[in-house]
């Protein structure tokens, strides 16, 4: 994930940098700044908070682009019949992520 600061939307509140301190900074200017525009592993959850929280709204984030996506598929031995009386919705879904 990539996250950026939209300077002219930051009211300098430092919310971002309390809530993720290892990506987040507050500048001698007031506003907020990123350390790194590739948010290190195991900050994503707080990134994403800090994004709701902000006051401002100006927390910009990109997630990685996956290469690979296979999702909602039905294995070959359940029959269209079967599907069509699946009455609780059940499915089975996979998903194969390269480079993450």
């Amino acid at each position: 994930m990539r996250v950026w600061i939209d300077q002219d939307y930051c009211t300098g509140s430092g919310l971002c940098e309390f809530i993720e301190p290892r990506v987040f900074a507050i500048g001698d200017d007031g506003l907020a700044r990123v350390r790194a525009a590739e948010v290190p592993p195991g900050c994503e959850d707080e990134v994403r908070d800090a994004a709701e929280s902000c006051p401002g709204g100006c927390i910009r984030l990109e997630p990685r682009p996956l290469s690979r996506t296979y999702a909602s598929f039905l294995p070959a031995h359940v029959k269209p019949a079967d599907r069509e009386r699946n009455s609780a919705g059940d499915h089975y879904a996979l998903v194969v992520v390269d480079g993450l």
